[in-house]
């Protein structure tokens, strides 16, 4: 009983790539849980978003995303409604076409796909990793004249700038 098994274990990260996720667990529903887990997770990410967003034109195309987002997830729940109704009037009722089924998970499957897009691939890759690490580099060997490196501050903030603008007229 000591300090040891008191603490609390620190919570895991795990990463998934879709490539990793075996082809029969794509076509699976997703449950009202989960969805609304989503929904819930996406609102604390977007107040936090939102509230550190100091461009106003940042903030409006974030805002503007988020509008998507929620209709996006709107679309996925109301998908998902619809797909364990289908379910449950297929096993009921076997006189629906195939061609009706099909034409349900292909439709099923665009929405998945646009959601995938919107949520999953908006992923940049740190364009500006290498001033930010000679920027921490000199910080680390001028501790006490951080003026310095202010040259290299400035490089980071253009380079940001930058990315914000591309990420802008990219959307």
């Amino acid at each position: 009983m000591g300090g040891t098994h008191s603490q609390p274990e620190e919570a895991k990260s795990v990463y998934i790539n879709e490539d990793d996720v075996p082809e029969a667990y794509r076509t699976v529903g997703v449950s009202q849980d989960v969805v609304n887990a989503v929904n819930q997770a996406q609102n604390r990410t977007g107040k936090v978003v939102i509230e550190a967003a100091t461009d106003p034109e940042l903030a409006k195309e974030l805002d503007r995303q988020r509008d998507e987002n929620r209709k996006l997830r709107e679309e996925m729940l109301r998908l998902s409604q619809l797909q364990s109704r289908q379910l449950s009037s297929v096993s009921a009722n076997t006189n629906d076409s195939r061609a009706e089924i099909e034409e349900k998970k292909r439709v099923f499957q665009d929405t998945v796909d646009r959601v995938k897009e919107q949520f999953f691939g908006y992923q940049k890759e740190n364009v500006c990793a290498d001033v930010e690490k000679q920027l921490l580099r000199c910080l680390q060997h001028n501790k006490t004249k951080v003026l310095n490196c202010e040259s290299l501050r400035f490089e980071l903030d253009k380079c940001v700038a930058e990315v914000r603008s591309d990420v802008l007229k990219q959307a």
